[in-house]
C-alpha cells in the first residue's frame, strides 16, 4: 500500500537527546527514547480486536472472547443455519458465519442508535436482516428518538436504512418481536412481516419490510415478548404481559386467550409446532409451559416450571428448550421428559457468575439441519452444544464487550513498561496486562465488599505510580458518578479503601516527577494515594479535576458543575483561578464533559462548543477546529465526545464523535488545522473513550463491543498494535 507522507520529523529517526525530548514533551528520560519513523498515513491501516483473555486461552491460542454486555435477541438463518445474528443490549449486532463457534461485530453504517432490541433474518436470503433499536430513556442525546425504530439491512448487517420509526420502551429480555410469515415465503424472501413496539403498536408490511402500516395499538404500558404467525390462515399470535392474544388476520380481530387454560398473569414466551401449526406453546412467567393443540381454544400445563422462554427446533420439534429463572430444561420427546442444561465454561478473569444457563436474558438458536444441535447466549455470553443441552460449552471466539468505556483516564499505563497497562471496566473492575494485552490478569474488589463497603464492583478510572517496578495502583472504583478512591500495592492483587466518600472521580492521576502526590475527584493525595484530602476551593465551587499537562505537571485543570467554567492551578492545586468561562455546557450526554489539556503547552485545553464541534482555548478565545463539519448528520444532535493527544507528538490529536451508525473517529497532525476519518472498519456505535499509549503511539478505544486499537502515524518498534495483530489475529 502506498503511503502519503504527511509529515517528517526533523530529528530524524531517534531523538538526539533523551533529556532535550523530555524538556519538550513533559517526559522522563525513559519514556522519549524511542525510534520513531516518518509521520505517515497508512490507507490500509484497519481497527483490531485487543481480546481481554485468560492466561490459559492464550496459551492454547484461542482468540478470546468475553462478552459482559447482555443480548436481547437471537437470529438463525433458515437458509444457511450457519450464519445467526445478536441483538445487543448497548452496541448493536453481531454475527457469526461458522455457527457460533467465532463472532464478529457487525459495522451497522447508518444505525444511528444502537440499543438493539428484536431481531430476524430472512428464511431465504441470510443477507436480509431486521432489527429494532432504540434511543435510550436515560441516554437520549437531542434528536435521537426520530432515529429509533425498526432497520434493514440487505447487505448481512454492514449497512442499514430506517424502514420504520417507532418508540419503544426497553425490554432487558430475550424477545421475538420481528417476524416473517412463512406463508409468504417466495423465490427472494419473505414479502410478510410484523414488527411489535413497547407500549406502541404492531405493524405490518406486505412488500418485504419496505413499508409498514399500523394494525394493532399496544397499551402504553404493554410489553410484548413474542410474534408467532400461522402460516396457513396469517393469524398473529403474541405473547405479552397481559397475557397471550391473536390478532386473526382475515377479520383484524383481536381474542386474549389467557382465559382457555392458562392462569392470568404476564405470557413471555409463544411458539408454533413448525409442522403443526395448531399447536402452540406459552410460557406463564414464572409458572410453567403450557401447551394447546386445537390452536389456542383450550392449552394445558406441560411443564410446571419458573419458566420465562420456549424454543422449538424448527426442523426436529420434539427438541423443546425452556429457560427459566435459576436453570433451563430441555426435552428431546416433545415434552415428556427434561433434564438440565449444563455448562462448562472457560475458567479465568471473573467468569465465576457464568456457570449456569438461566434468567430472562437468555436465548436459543438450535439448528434446524441437527436435532442435537443449538447456539446461545446466557449470562453475557454465548454457548453452543452438540448433545441436546447436556453440555454447552463456551462458544464466544471474537466476541468482545470487556473494556474501559467510561472515560479515558479508564486506561492507564506504566511509564517505564511499555508492555504494562491496565484497563478500567464499569462493571467488573481492573484486568492487567504484563505482555502487552496477551492475556490479563483480573484484579477486582471481593464481592463480599458490595454492600457492605461498596455499592458496585466496577471501576471507572485509575493510574499506575510513575515509579519503575512500582505496584501501585490507585482507582475509582463504585456505580457510575459515586465511587471511592482504592489503592493496591501489589499491582491490583489486593486493595484497600483510602477514601471511603463517594464522589464523581472521573479522573485519577499521579503527578509524573512527584509520584507522592495523586489526584483524584477534587482530592488530593501527598503520600502515594494511602490518604486523600479534600482541595476546599474545588468542594466550595463544586468542581473536580479533570486534566493535568504532561510538559508542565503543575499546571492541572478543574471543571465546575454545572460544566461552565474551567478552573486552572499551578502550584498542584495550592491556589487556583478561573481559566475560562463558556455560555454554554461543556458536556452534551451526562456530567462527563469532553475535555483535554495540551500535553506540552499549559496554556491550551480542549473541549465543546454550543454546537458539539471541538475548540481550543489558549487563555484568550475559543477556535473553532471543526471536526463536526466532516462528519455530516449536522441535525442529529452529534457532537464530539472525546479528545486525546499523542504525549510525545502534541500536534498528533484524536477526535470521536458520539453519534451512532456514521464516521466517528478522525485524527489531525497538523494540531487540529486539518482531519482525516480514521474510522476505517470499526463498528459505527459511536465513539468511545480514547487513550494513547505514552510509549508507542498506539491508539486504543474503550467500547461496548471490546477495546479496539489503531497504530500510531509512525513507525513505533514496540507497538501493541503490531504484537496484538501477531497473537489474536
Amino acid at each position: 500500500m502506498r503511503l502519503k507522507t504527511i509529515l517528517i520529523i526533523a530529528e530524524a529517526v531517534f531523538w538526539l537527546s533523551a533529556v532535550t525530548a523530555c524538556n519538550n514533551a513533559g517526559l522522563q528520560p525513559h519514556e522519549a527514547a524511542v525510534a520513531v519513523g516518518a509521520i505517515t498515513v497508512d490507507a490500509a491501516n484497519t481497527w483490531i480486536v485487543l481480546p481481554v483473555r485468560s492466561k490459559k486461552e492464550y496459551l492454547s491460542k484461542q482468540l478470546g472472547g468475553e462478552g459482559e454486555q447482555h443480548m436481547h435477541g437471537i437470529a438463525r438463518s433458515l437458509a444457511n443455519p450457519d450464519i445467526i445474528y445478536l441483538s445487543q443490549d448497548v452496541a448493536q449486532l453481531w454475527k457469526s458465519i461458522d455457527a457460533g463457534k467465532t463472532w464478529n461485530k457487525l459495522k451497522c453504517a447508518n444505525m444511528f442508535v444502537k440499543y438493539a432490541q428484536g431481531i430476524e433474518v430472512d428464511p431465504v436470503n441470510s443477507d436480509i436482516v431486521f432489527a429494532i433499536v432504540m434511543h435510550h430513556t436515560s441516554m437520549d442525546v437531542d434528536n435521537a428518538r426520530k432515529y429509533a425504530g425498526l432497520y434493514r439491512s440487505t447487505d448481512g448487517g454492514d449497512s442499514w436504512t430506517l424502514v420504520l420509526h417507532a418508540l419503544s420502551d426497553i425490554n432487558r429480555s430475550y424477545q421475538h418481536t420481528v417476524a416473517y410469515d412463512a406463508g409468504s415465503i417466495g423465490k427472494k424472501c419473505a414479502t410478510r412481516w410484523y414488527a411489535a413496539f413497547n407500549g406502541t403498536a404492531i405493524y405490518r408490511s406486505d412488500n418485504a419490510g419496505i413499508s409498514w402500516r399500523k394494525i394493532q395499538s399496544i397499551d402504553k404500558n404493554e410489553i410484548v415478548h413474542s410474534l408467532q404467525i400461522n402460516p396457513v390462515n396469517g393469524n398473529l399470535y403474541f405473547a405479552s404481559q397481559g397475557g397471550v392474544s391473536v390478532l386473526e388476520s382475515r377479520i383484524g380481530k383481536l381474542r386474549h386467550l389467557s382465559d382457555n387454560g392458562i392462569p392470568r398473569g404476564g405470557v413471555t414466551s409463544v411458539a408454533l409446532h413448525p409442522k403443526n401449526n395448531d399447536v402452540i406453546y406459552a410460557v406463564l412467567e414464572g409458572k410453567g409451559l403450557y401447551i394447546s393443540e386445537n390452536a389456542g381454544r383450550r392449552f394445558e400445563l406441560l411443564k410446571a416450571f419458573n419458566a420465562y422462554h420456549v424454543f422449538i427446533n424448527q426442523g426436529f420439534p420434539e427438541v423443546i428448550y425452556l429457560t427459566g429463572e435459576s436453570e433451563s430444561l430441555v426435552s428431546k420427546d416433545a415434552g415428556t421428559s427434561w433434564k438440565q442444561i449444563r455448562l462448562a465454561p472457560p475458567s479465568g478473569l471473573g467468569r465465576e457468575w457464568k456457570r449456569k444457563m438461566c434468567g430472562k436474558l437468555t436465548g436459543i438458536a438450535p439448528d434446524p439441519r441437527n436435532p442435537a444441535n443449538a447456539v446461545a447466549y446466557s449470562q453475557a455470553d454465548l454457548w453452543r452444544t452438540n448433545t441436546y443441552g447436556a453440555i454447552f460449552i463456551h462458544s464466544a471466539e471474537k466476541f468482545t464487550g470487556f473494556s474501559w468505556h467510561w472515560w479515558n483516564s479508564g486506561a492507564a499505563f506504566d511509564t517505564w513498561n511499555s508492555d504494562r497497562f491496565i484497563f478500567m471496566n464499569c462493571d467488573v473492575g481492573m484486568v492487567i496486562t504484563e505482555n502487552a494485552g496477551g492475556y490479563f490478569e483480573r484484579c477486582a474488589i471481593p464481592w463480599s465488599w458490595v454492600r457492605k463497603r461498596i455499592n458496585w464492583t466496577g471501576m471507572y478510572a485509575g493510574d499506575i505510580m510513575p515509579v519503575a517496578g512500582s505496584r501501585v495502583i490507585v482507582a475509582s472504583c463504585g456505580m457510575y458518578f459515586t465511587t471511592k478512591l482504592l489503592r493496591s500495592a501489589d499491582g491490583g492483587k489486593n486493595w484497600s479503601i483510602v477514601d471511603d466518600e463517594y464522589n464523581n472521580n472521573l479522573f485519577v492521576k499521579f503527578h509524573p516527577h512527584a509520584p507522592d502526590i495523586v489526584y483524584a475527584g477534587g482530592k488530593i493525595s501527598e503520600n502515594s494515594g494511602i490518604s486523600f484530602r479534600t482541595i476546599e476551593y474545588l468542594k466550595k465551587n463544586n468542581a473536580e479535576i479533570l486534566g493535568m499537562c504532561a510538559a508542565c505537571p503543575d499546571t492541572i485543570y478543574a471543571v465546575t458543575k454545572p460544566r461552565t467554567t474551567i478552573l486552572r492551578s499551578d502550584d498542584r492545586g495550592a491556589a487556583w483561578k478561573v481559566y475560562a468561562r463558556a455560555p454554554w455546557l461543556l458536556n452534551r450526554l451526562d456530567s462527563k464533559p469532553t475535555f483535554a489539556v495540551h500535553p506540552k503547552n499549559p496554556n491550551i485545553v480542549y473541549t465543546i462548543d454550543a454546537g458539539g464541534d471541538l475548540v481550543k482555548y489558549d487563555g484568550a478565545s475559543f477556535t473553532p477546529l471543526g471536526v463536526l463539519k466532516n462528519t455530516g448528520m449536522s441535525d442529529s444532535g452529534n457532537f464530539v465526545s472525546v479528545i486525546a493527544s499523542d504525549v510525545r507528538f502534541p500536534d498528533i490529536l484524536y477526535a470521536g464523535t458520539y453519534m451512532a451508525g456514521t464516521p466517528c473517529v478522525w485524527r489531525s497532525t497538523d494540531g487540529g488545522c486539518t482531519w482525516v476519518d480514521i474510522s476505517a472498519n470499526l463498528p459505527r456505535a459511536g465513539c468511545g473513550p480514547i487513550a494513547v499509549h505514552p510509549l508507542t503511539g498506539d491508539v486504543m478505544m474503550g467500547t461496548n463491543f471490546g477495546t479496539w486499537i489503531y497504530p500510531p502515524p509512525y513507525g513505533s518498534p514496540n507497538s501493541i498494535y503490531a504484537k496484538t495483530r501477531r497473537t489474536s489475529h
